[in-house]
């Protein structure tokens, strides 16, 4: 079914080439696939290397699946032009694996029952032969799936590429194209697509170009908060009329962005804390086109990271950042978000993930101590610590009557903590 749909869309409304799954070869090679897999279990041709062969196949559809679900995809684009939430492929393509993992013994007993199948699948002549057939009615299918050629000859898109050179980030860019249309017949614009979401054009959707006239295709890049080249694609479908096949003419968009300031990282891991010892790193804030850029004010949403901005050096700003452990007893991980204002018109806030993990004492024998009611003179306790790795540690009581005899040491194995 999953076969029969991608045929149909593929002769409606054929695929560009923007997105390697999207193209016309990778869809046909689908069709060919899903068809031969589908026949043979269809007609009970199985074998063991047939089993091997679709459970590959339904595993790498389940990955393609879950893929598509964890983006927020509206449709995993498997049955063609129906639209299916990649969540549903996901559970259909489980329940395969789960039924053909089950009966997979079915597939071993067919296979000893005609073994000629099996030795059939093998052998090398049929395997080149059909090789050869798959790859004879894959290029026929592109030739039939392609629209008339002189729907290619006679419509044009100018300029094909437009470069819009050195800009500043958080820029809305704009450039106007033009589609042109020689024929002496109108053409319909079916649709647009974009190769991502910072390049966009003015939905046109059932617009009709009159013949041998032309009509404006605004495009609009947005330069973004990143450094470095930037890129787009917009591909515009149309049809003539009376013509199921559309034909599809790209423009391109590019840009080199400059950013207003750099940091020197974006996301800092201050590794395990296995000692008491607090961490520390350094960030860099050296400014870039924007010359003027400074730093205004800082915060951290935790306040076991300590941040302090340290002396200007030949421009450039510096935030030391230390982290100090609140409590060892406890293994967790603290994730932490440091949000620094400049005073950039573009970029005026930039934000820093900070993380750090404990590593605590592996074992502490006693939680709780009871000393009792009516005791007179000094109590003793003894509290038994236990670490796999050299470990050192720090009592601090909170009580001016209780303090420990040996309030800090290192642990190696098994120690002990005398409590007065």
């Amino acid at each position: 079914m999953a076969a029969v749909l991608k045929g149909h869309a593929l002769w409606l409304d054929p695929l560009s080439s923007t997105n390697w799954f999207d193209t016309r070869q990778t869809q046909i090679f689908l069709i060919l696939v899903e068809n031969t897999v589908g026949v043979f279990l269809l007609f009970g041709l199985v074998s063991v290397m047939l089993w091997r062969t679709a459970l590959l196949l339904y595993a790498a559809f389940l990955i393609y699946s879950f893929v598509l679900g964890v983006s927020g995809s509206s449709s995993c684009g498997c049955f063609g032009k129906a639209t299916i939430h990649p969540w549903i492929t996901f559970g259909l393509d489980a329940l395969a694996i789960f039924l053909l993992w089950t009966f997979r013994q079915q597939f071993t007993d067919s296979a000893r029952e005609r073994p000629w199948v099996a030795h059939l699948i093998r052998h090398p002549v049929v395997f080149v032969l059909g090789s050869l057939l798959l790859l004879s009615v894959g290029a026929m299918s592109q030739y039939l799936v392609r629209p008339p050629a002189d729907l290619f000859a006679n419509t044009a898109i100018e300029p094909i590429e437009h470069d819009f050179g050195m800009v500043n980030q958080m820029e809305e860019l704009q450039h106007e194209f033009q589609f042109i249309n020689h024929l002496d017949k109108p053409v319909t614009i079916t649709h647009l697509h974009s190769s991502c979401g910072c390049t966009t054009a003015l939905e046109l959707a059932g617009h009709t170009v009159a013949p041998r006239s032309r009509c404006a295709i605004p495009v609009i890049m947005e330069s973004g908060s990143g450094e470095g080249k930037k890129s787009g694609v917009i591909t515009v479908f149309f049809k003539s009329d009376h013509q199921s096949q559309a034909a599809w003419h790209a423009c391109s968009v590019k840009s080199q962005v400059q950013i207003d300031y750099h940091l020197s990282a974006d996301w800092i891991d201050f590794g395990t804390i296995e000692q008491c010892s607090s961490e520390t790193r350094i960030v860099q804030f050296k400014p870039a086109s924007f010359t003027e850029a400074k730093i205004l004010d800082f915060e951290v949403t935790d306040q076991r990271f300590h941040v302090t901005k340290k002396a200007q050096q030949d421009g450039v700003e510096f935030l030391e950042m230390t982290f100090q452990p609140s409590n060892l007893l406890r293994r967790e991980t603290v994730t932490a978000l440091l949000t620094i204002k400049t005073n950039s018109p573009r970029v005026p806030v930039k934000s820093i993930v900070l993380q750090a993990a404990t590593n605590p004492l592996e074992e502490i024998d006693t939680k709780a101590i009871v000393i009792g009611s009516d005791v007179a003179g000094t109590v003793k306790k003894i509290i038994t610590l236990r670490s796999s790795k050299p470990t050192t540690y720090r009592a601090q009581c909170q009580h001016p009557n209780i303090f420990c005899a040996a309030a800090e040491g290192v642990v190696d194995g098994k120690g002990t903590l005398e409590i007065q």
